[in-house]
């Protein structure tokens, strides 16, 4: 199949413009229906990155560590092909250090959260990651379709003991359909199945001075039985979600709903010969309602767009009897449970002229955490309000240059926050990790960024380009989280 042609006829400018495009950002909600992805764009283009990032946090979750350094390599294409075809595609490859991750002894631990495996050593982990997704659609005058594959594998690992090993993979397969029912008018169904399986191992090179390894259980609880005595946690997952979509002119009204459910099922081995004991069940839920619009008037586009969602995981634990020989299950308890509700709200404005485009996005934000375990009854429950704002300045240097400067701002305060967590008999490290988790949740703070990107197009060349980011987050104790990247990339 060949490239539809034509792709020289855009200007340097409007082609980066085109390939970058703000409304559609924004608009991005029409595109969860992979039928829908012939209208992303009426010419073809790709992009090569590769970008190095660095974090360095005075304030963290100790789940997630005191920061990383990394490399990422990104290469993306969307082309329009004959017969109204679309094919895009995405590849990926991350090499990341995190520093003084502590009480997460797993890749993904969000995903899993809260039963993840855990020490109080901590240290370094370092992370690989792959990344391949294809799609593929058509449109058939009336009707579109559309399908994408998707499929992301992790490992991570410490070379110290306590050495954890772990290997994540994730298979996602979604389908679209769309019907343009009378005008501009469409409604579309997509769907997505997907595949969740992560290996945890723990190894020792020393024998003599073996560090404890939990199996949490939520809130600073583990499991009395089976902490120390595993040697491999296997997680298995299975999901999916579905939702409708109305629009009219593409993305200038959008209205879509969509479903999810993930139930994940953890395994643990008390040996290397023995069978695997089922330990825990963990089902999430969700909800997401979004409606956008936009409109233009002259070199104007003024939108808005609101997103809510809500999201449900249920945590159910198995118990055994057992003596010297056998363990027998007794019986399966929900413990756990954990519900956040979020409500987005945000503004569009742009105007653009032949020389240069200024976008403002504003935001505001309300969310609802709420955190329990029944046994011992233990809680936290949070509130937060969000104010943002974020602005997009691109000028045009001259024909073959182009600058862009990219700010932003937002702003979180804690309306409210409740603590009800249970202190653990003669365990202070765990104490002081929950304590400390909980008063980074329960704090404000302001987070202040900015990308800075030049392009530049060369004689018979494809175009260059090299961007710097920063951005800080500092909170209502004068503590700072900086984040700094640098990337340089082509693109053609």
């Amino acid at each position: 199949m060949e490239c539809v042609k034509g792709q020289d006829s855009l200007t340097f400018y409007r082609k980066i413009n085109n390939q970058y495009n703000k409304e559609r950002t924004f608009g991005q909600i029409y595109y969860y229906n992979p039928a829908n992805m012939p209208d992303y764009s009426n010419y073809s283009f790709s992009s090569l990155n590769a970008g190095y990032q660095k974090e360095k946090k005075q304030k963290y979750l100790l789940q997630e560590g005191s920061g990383f350094g990394g490399l990422i390599i990104t290469v993306d294409s969307y082309q329009k092909l004959k017969n109204n075809q679309s094919i895009w595609g995405e590849a990926s490859y991350k090499n990341y250090t995190f520093k003084n991750v502590k009480w997460n002894d797993n890749v993904d631990w969000k995903i899993i959260s809260p039963y993840v495996v855990a020490d109080s050593i901590g240290g370094k982990m370092k992370q690989e990651e792959y990344q391949f997704e294809g799609s593929y659609s058509k449109n058939f005058h009336k009707f579109s379709l559309g399908v994408k594959a998707n499929y992301v594998a992790r490992m991570n690992y410490r070379d110290y003991d306590p050495r954890p090993k772990n290997i994540s993979s994730t298979i996602e397969i979604d389908l679209g359909v769309s019907y343009n029912f009378h005008k501009d008018y469409k409604i579309g169904a997509f769907g997505k199945i997907y595949k969740y399986t992560q290996n945890n191992t723990i190894k020792f090179a020393s024998e003599i001075e073996r560090a404890y390894i939990y199996q949490m259980t939520g809130l600073g609880n583990w499991n009395q039985y089976f902490s120390s005595k595993t040697t491999k946690s296997i997680y298995e997952g299975v999901g999916y979600r579905v939702g409708g979509i109305f629009n009219k002119n593409k993305e200038n009204f959008v209205i879509t709903a969509s479903l999810g459910n993930f139930d994940l099922d953890k395994d643990v081995r008390i040996s290397t010969q023995s069978d695997p004991y089922a330990f825990s069940k963990l089902n999430n839920r969700d909800f997401s309602l979004q409606v956008l619009k936009l409109f233009d008037i002259n070199n104007h586009t003024f939108g808005a767009k609101v997103n809510y969602t809500h999201l449900e995981k249920k945590g159910t634990e198995i118990y055994y009897t057992y003596n010297d020989k056998y363990l027998t299950k007794l019986l399966e308890k929900q413990l756990y449970n954990f519900e956040e509700t979020q409500t987005i709200i945000e503004g569009f404005y742009q105007y653009r002229n032949n020389n240069f485009h200024i976008t403002a996005q504003p935001l505001w934000g309300y969310q609802q955490t709420k955190e329990k375990r029944k046994e011992p009854d233990t809680r936290q429950n949070f509130t937060y309000n969000y104010y943002g704002i974020s602005i997009t300045y691109y000028q045009k240097l001259n024909k073959t240059n182009l600058l862009t400067i990219r700010p932003d701002i937002l702003i979180r305060n804690v309306a409210k926050s409740k603590n009800g967590l249970k202190e653990i008999p003669y365990k202070e490290a765990i104490n002081q990790w929950i304590t400390n988790d909980f008063n980074i949740l329960s704090s404000n703070y302001t987070s202040f960024g900015a990308i800075i990107r030049y392009d530049v197009q060369f004689r018979k060349l494809p175009a260059f380009y090299t961007s710097m980011q920063f951005q800080q987050i500092t909170y209502n104790t004068n503590k700072h989280n900086e984040n700094y990247g640098l990337t340089i990339g082509i693109t053609f």
